[in-house]
């Protein structure tokens, strides 16, 4: 179908991107930014905007946990997340309701955040190996955001990877860097992952405002912070061995953290690993990356690209089995 009107909802924690493109997820027409208060509220102004552009088909990315099973009576959901007043939120089905309610009774695609970026990644990111060849949509992407909260979302040969739940990469637990006292935000785990390195715990470590973080380039707390990045990377390593890892997320903004990150994740290798991408300084270069669209100026996020991504996806689906 030509002239597709695709939708795309990134729910963050802080705010919510909607989003739409015509055709392609790369072609974005207009972009609204919708602050997350509560559910009801939120919801309500993300789906009344999506209906005025009159879409054809919508992708979803959520924070999480969300629940992916369609044969769950919680399919949709998000469930137990820290986010204060949006635990148990039926969000696909309180966003399907509003939508058919403006006569848009459409295909809705939907996942997580991160596995939408890592859609966006694998499929639009133009990364490359250690020798400078183009990585296909058939290798193994994982994308780690780090902002509210962390998480990770990761693409196996072109599929987004899920099985009883998805991948909550930002609540493994890691070791502690020496010196490091500071308790950890995470209200289930403390220090987790997230609970030490979300822009939370950033903002609380440098005694400031979160939307000052820009603002504080060099700082020795975020040295500590890349410590316990470069451990979830180490594990995304150890557990799918991905061809890269994106960092993307308002933390990794601050282009320093990806050398010290890079350091870091050099020396708790020990060397254990013995391909180019993780032992010379070129390798470790493009193997650990920022996403091309978490650079300043860029006008979208890997996420919202990967949202539209999943409403085209979902739409082809839907056409199939007609």
């Amino acid at each position: 179908m030509t002239g597709l009107r695709i939708g795309g909802v990134e729910c963050g924690g802080t705010t919510f991107a909607v989003t739409f493109a015509i055709d392609s997820p790369l072609n974005i027409i207009e972009k609204v930014i919708i602050p997350t208060t509560t559910p009801d509220e939120t919801l309500t102004r993300v789906g009344d905007q999506l209906s005025k552009w009159k879409i054809n088909t919508l992708g979803i990315g959520s924070f999480g946990p969300i629940d992916l099973n369609k044969k769950s009576p919680t399919y949709g959901f998000i469930t137990t997340t820290p986010k204060p007043g949006w635990q148990q939120t039926d969000i696909l089905g309180k966003l399907r309701k509003n939508l058919q309610s403006h006569g848009l009774n459409i295909p809705i695609g939907f996942n997580t955040d991160c596995n939408a970026a890592a859609l966006c990644e694998v499929l639009y990111g133009q990364h490359v190996n250690a020798a400078g060849e183009k990585l296909s949509k058939q290798d193994t992407v994982a994308y780690i955001t780090a902002g509210t909260g962390v998480g990770i979302g990761v693409s196996i040969e072109g599929r987004l990877i899920s099985g009883l739940l998805h991948p909550e990469g930002g609540h493994m637990i890691p070791r502690r860097k020496a010196g490091d006292n500071f308790k950890g935000v995470c209200p289930f785990h403390g220090d987790c992952v997230e609970g030490l390195s979300s822009t939370v715990a950033a903002a609380e470590r440098i005694c400031i405002a979160r939307d000052k973080l820009a603002s504080v380039q060099d700082h020795p707390e975020w040295d500590n912070i890349a410590y316990y990045l470069a451990q979830l990377c180490l594990g995304i390593i150890v557990v799918v061995a991905p061809n890269v890892i994106v960092l993307g997320g308002g933390m990794m903004r601050n282009a320093k953290l990806f050398p010290l990150i890079r350091k870091h994740l050099a020396t708790l290798l020990n060397n254990y690993i013995q391909v180019p991408e993780l032992q010379t300084q070129i390798g470790l270069d493009r193997f650990i990356v920022s996403s091309r669209f978490n650079a300043k100026g860029s006008k979208t996020t890997s996420g919202a690209v990967g949202c539209l991504q999943l409403g085209i996806d979902e739409y082809a689906k839907s056409c199939s089995k007609l």
